[in-house]
């Protein structure tokens, strides 16, 4: 089973050079990052406590969020412009393996989601027939359940990148010559960059 991350192209360099970092990681390391996100949106994140059968896990910013499926409700957001964005997709399995993770059956934000610190325990409530659709509309409280996420603590690394997605030719070439440009060094040079066009919105 994969997950998926998915950024602007203007913080491509920044996940390459230093992986996915969560928000809080963001701030408390000043790294320079383009954000397009919903203020009012990441505002409730910000603030909202996990706690998890009276175990608390800290704040939902200390997390860096992936997604079931590329085609959220979150990224349809950005349809006007999603050609400026490129996904990660990434190892369920590898992360768990050596990650912290928790799972949601929605929106983390919402206070109608439940979290889960085991997977097999979330599994039975993570809601897969809204998230294998292709649109939630149908569902009630689709819009929610189809945004489930497993959250995973502070930071990322690029060895756990399976590959990059973007939803062109044009933009899988401005990849490469920002890779090209640099010639990084250091990084996971396995993972592929690809032309994925249906893991965008139509």
């Amino acid at each position: 089973m994969y997950l998926y991350y998915f950024a602007h192209i203007k913080n491509f360099v920044s996940i390459i050079k230093n992986g996915i970092y969560s928000k809080n990681e963001i701030r408390s390391k000043r790294i320079s990052f383009f954000d397009v996100s919903n203020m009012d949106v990441q505002n409730k994140r910000h603030f909202k406590k996990i706690i998890i059968k009276d175990n608390d896990h800290g704040y939902l910013h200390n997390y860096v969020p992936l997604y079931f499926i590329p085609h959220t409700h979150t990224f349809y957001n950005f349809i006007d412009q999603q050609e400026k964005f490129f996904f990660i997709e990434l190892d369920l399995k590898k992360l768990l393996s050596n990650k912290k993770c928790l799972f949601t059956n929605g929106n983390a934000a919402s206070n109608e989601t439940q979290f889960f610190e085991d997977f097999s325990e979330a599994n039975d409530q993570i809601p897969w027939e809204v998230i294998v659709a292709r649109y939630w509309n149908n569902f009630p409280d689709g819009k929610r359940k189809k945004n489930s996420e497993v959250l995973v603590l502070n930071h990322i690394e690029t060895i756990y990148f399976k590959r990059i997605a973007v939803i062109n030719d044009l933009y899988y070439d401005k990849l490469l010559k920002i890779l090209d440009d640099r010639k990084w060094k250091g990084f996971n040079e396995n993972f592929k960059i690809e032309v994925e066009p249906s893991f965008f919105f139509r």
